[in-house]
């Protein structure tokens, strides 16, 4: 015998229209009534192709449609973010103007009765955009991210926000809580891997615009994070979440200071790292680095109240003692005086020149061509004598004699 499909189908097409507007509508038939109530209901859609978000100061439209129940009178109002009557059907340009929900609802009173028979709402979640830049001078090729759980690691399971830093060091990502993370890619200049490098932004709820860089890094982990540029004696007109040393390179010796020592906090991170998990045998990176230099940074302020010099051997000796007891290893007393006292003589090159290119140079020096000389010398490998000739200044004259460095 053949099957009537469309007599099988008709069925459950009546089923499914009841269901919607039973689910959709609610209500019930008015008492005394002798005809059956159909329930009204409120529709309201926002043209956001799919998505519950929209960013905020945009516009997005909102259509409604009202369908009132069986002898309703209907009078119509919005609530939430948007008031005032509304017809029973109709299309609105709203503006999305608060950074999480935005609420459009409307609400019906029976004119019969002046009670409220219908109400539906929808939320928008509104968002703003963060912009930055990885700077180290810039950090093309870096792998960006959100860092919701605090653990300066990108989640792919938890679905982090991420991104690539371009060329210039720029990115873009939705602004949720959570620190910035600049991990790895490469210096822009010179090319110069910089893999082992994490940098973060200084806060957890970041303004529009940031700079992501060494100095925000350790910034991040002092008590007081805006005591960094008096610490270190960067200008205080300078903001370090926001001014970018690249872009001001040269524009007057307060920038080229700055410029300065983010560069040198770089060089120091790195170096630290490298003398203490060349190899990543332990769980200690940079970020941990930069936590040990603000405890650093804080205790000799707070114990002579004057500017720290981060280029002094003693800063410096300090610093890879305590990543030393970080990780509750015994220090090479021999390592620890060379390879503090190479460091002390390559920090005070790194710092602007008159010519770029020296800039550029000096800096590559100090993540290339001196971090090889220090995993070279720690594991025995190549010229064991490397580190007592940056002690004895012997190669920081070449360096500065073939670039003509004053």
């Amino acid at each position: 015998m053949k099957l009537d499909k469309k007599r099988l189908l008709r069925p459950t097409l009546s089923i499914l229209l009841t269901t919607i507007f039973v689910v959709s509508c609610g209500g019930s038939s008015p008492a005394g009534s002798k005809v059956n109530f159909i329930p009204g209901f409120i529709q309201i859609i926002a043209n956001l192709d799919g998505s519950p978000e929209a960013e905020i100061n945009t516009n997005v439209s909102i259509n409604w449609y009202v369908s009132p129940g069986t002898n309703q009178n209907l009078k119509c109002s919005a609530f939430g973010d948007w008031s005032g009557n509304r017809l029973l059907s109709g299309t609105e340009s709203v503006s999305i103007q608060n950074i999480g929900a935005n609420t459009y609802g409307i609400s019906c009173i029976d004119i019969n009765t002046n009670t409220t028979v219908l109400t539906n709402s929808i939320n928008i979640e509104g968002f703003e955009y963060l912009t930055g830049v990885c700077v180290d001078g810039y950090i093309r090729g870096s792998s960006v991210f959100i860092d919701e759980n605090n653990n300066f690691k990108l989640d792919y399971d938890n679905a982090e926000l991420n991104t690539t830093s371009d060329n210039d060091g720029s990115f873009t990502l939705k602004n949720i809580p959570g620190l910035a993370v600049c991990d790895g890619g490469f210096d822009l200049d010179s090319g110069a891997s910089l893999e082992k490098l994490t940098i973060n932004s200084a806060q957890k709820n970041n303004p529009n615009q940031i700079i992501v860089s060494p100095l925000t890094s350790v910034s991040f982990f002092l008590d007081d994070p805006s005591s960094i540029n008096t610490i270190l004696g960067i200008d205080n007109s300078i903001d370090i979440e926001t001014d970018d040393p690249v872009l001001m390179l040269n524009a007057s010796p307060e920038f080229n200071f700055y410029y300065e020592k983010l560069n040198q906090l770089s060089i120091i991170a790195l170096s630290t790292k490298n003398i203490i998990n060349q190899d990543d045998y332990y769980n200690f990176t940079t970020t941990d680095v930069f936590k040990l230099i603000a405890e650093n940074l804080e205790e000799l302020n707070s114990e002579t109240n004057e500017l720290v010099n981060i280029e002094s051997k003693s800063f410096i000796e300090d610093l890879i003692q305590d990543s030393y007891i970080y990780l509750d290893l015994e220090p090479d007393l021999t390592i620890l005086d060379d390879t503090s006292r190479a460091l002390s003589y390559v920090l005070p090159i790194i710092q602007p020149k008159e010519e770029d290119f020296a800039t550029i140079a000096a800096f590559n020096f100090g993540i290339t061509t001196f971090q090889n000389d220090l995993r070279n010398n720690l594991n025995n490998q190549g010229d064991s004598k490397k580190t007592n000739e940056y002690i004895d200044d012997k190669i920081i004259h070449w360096f500065c004699f073939k670039l003509d460095f004053p």
